[in-house]
């Protein structure tokens, strides 16, 4: 009997020691695939912090552009024309009629022949007809409309800008029909 138990001893001493091995291999598999894990993660937050430098030194360079732009811009404001006597639209319309063409022919041709270094900013209005997303919208491809007209007569595309006031800025009153048309109009502010 004290054989068997001597037997049954070694027996479980010997498979301790093999599930004691195996433990190690594990851990050890364990730490080399934790070590793979780290190591790729370090070289993904290394090329994250390489692609952020270059976004950050991107936006620097813009935000020292525009700064730049902005000191050039600022006192040289030339005139302002209002094109509320021929640039008028219908409710809810994009379409400029003939003598809206007319004043904005005039205008542009005015500009090639003496004033090359202008820049154009196209302000869109609107009516309070409409929910005011809408209104913007309407605002917007108003100026759009004049830029392209503006772009056919020779101004270049880079010298303006357009903008939706939509409804915010009204010249005339909402409760009459003769406010409400005053206010669908085009305002083209021209600067040096």
């Amino acid at each position: 009997m004290k054989k068997i138990l001597a037997i049954a001893t070694i027996c479980l001493l010997t498979n301790a020691c093999a599930t004691d091995r195996q433990v190690a291999q594990n851990i050890s598999a364990l730490e080399q695939r934790r070590l793979a894990v780290e190591i790729a993660l370090a070289e993904r937050v290394t090329k994250v912090e390489g692609v952020a430098e270059v976004a950050l030194s991107t936006a620097q360079a813009a935000e020292k552009t525009a700064q730049t732009a902005q000191k050039t811009a600022e006192g040289k404001f030339l005139y302002e024309t209002v094109l509320t006597d021929t640039v008028l639209f219908a409710s809810g319309s994009v379409i400029l009629d003939d003598a809206a063409k007319q004043r904005i022919t005039e205008l542009a041709s005015s500009l090639k022949g003496s004033n090359r270094n202008l820049f154009i900013e196209i302000e869109g209005h609107t009516d309070a007809v409409g929910s005011a997303e809408r209104n913007d919208v309407v605002g917007l491809r108003r100026a759009e409309s004049v830029r392209s007209f503006f772009t056919e007569q020779g101004v270049a595309l880079n010298r303006m800008s357009t903008i939706s006031r939509g409804e915010r800025s009204p010249i005339g009153s909402y409760l009459t029909a003769a406010g409400r048309a005053a206010n669908r109009r085009v305002v083209v502010t021209i600067k040096r």
